[in-house]
């Protein structure tokens, strides 16, 4: 029988051979198409030029992820980052994206397609997903800053008490007046309150 090759070589006419530059075999290999490129590096099998596959860049002859918020489309053997590019305003991306669709907004921003920059949300609306999607609305008599990315973020209105989030943001009662469930009471004949907001006659 033939020789028995190592891994990263290959049997060529009964002697040994080193796989191409960025790839690699198993041992026993027979032929250099059963030489691959290595992790982040795409070419055709047995190819002697192995680059750098979308969504990774060449650093210092080993391809490394693009990372967060950027992405890369092309095969490449770029010296730095430098062909990584930046995702759009508002966006994020998982560490070596290959698609600008991978761009997507952050929470309290929205837009009607991945890949394209973000709006905020408007003043009163709240989104705590990333990606497309709406703005959802913050409870009645409540409301929150632009860019809001969570319901807890809505708070009551002037005018009104409760815990921020919830529905249950109820009207501050004058003098003379009393809580009852969400609406206020006069006082009965012959008591008075003198604070805004009592929630009892006592």
């Amino acid at each position: 029988g033939g020789v028995t090759c190592s891994a990263n070589e290959y049997s060529d006419g009964g002697a040994c051979t080193d796989c191409p530059a960025d790839s690699s075999s198993a041992e026993g290999s027979t032929a250099i198409e059963e030489c691959t490129c290595d992790t982040g590096f795409e070419g055709t099998p047995g190819s002697t030029e192995c680059t750098c596959a979308p969504g990774w860049y060449s650093l210092q002859g080993v391809c490394a992820l693009c990372g967060t918020g950027e992405y890369s489309t092309t095969s490449s053997l770029a010296a730095d980052a430098s062909a990584c590019l930046s995702c759009p305003s508002r966006t994020s991306s998982p560490e070596g994206s290959s698609l600008l669709t991978e761009c997507v907004c952050v929470a309290g921003y929205r837009a009607s397609q991945n890949g394209v920059a973000c709006s905020a949300c408007v003043a009163g609306k709240y989104k705590t997903a990333t990606g497309t999607g709406v703005c959802s609305s913050c409870p009645a008599q409540s409301s929150s800053s632009a860019g809001s990315t969570a319901i807890s973020d809505c708070a009551c209105e002037a005018g009104y008490t409760g815990t921020p989030g919830t529905s249950s943001c109820i009207e501050d009662c004058d003098a003379g007046t009393y809580q009852v469930a969400s609406s206020c009471t006069a006082c009965t004949a012959g008591t008075y309150s003198s604070s805004v907001g009592a929630v009892s006659q006592s």
